[in-house]
């Protein structure tokens, strides 16, 4: 398993205390969506995880709350 198998969660929960700008279930969402993996590879390359995902946006989006490795 990858050290960052975890990001997603971590990321989103740190975000989730520090901007309270998230939360919103994904079938609250408009249809179709994407799904996670999908953006993942979309954005990082065709290997790229969930996990991936959210370390990179742990590390994109300017908040010092934010992290995971």
């Amino acid at each position: 398993m990858p050290d960052n198998a975890n990001c997603w969660g971590v990321v989103t929960s740190q975000r989730a205390v520090a901007a309270g700008d998230i939360g919103t279930h994904a079938a609250a969402q408009d249809e179709p969506r994407s799904g996670l993996g999908n953006v993942a590879r979309a954005v990082l390359g065709e290997d790229a995880s969930v996990g991936d995902l959210g370390a990179a946006l742990g590390n994109l989006d300017e908040l010092s709350e934010t992290h995971c490795s």
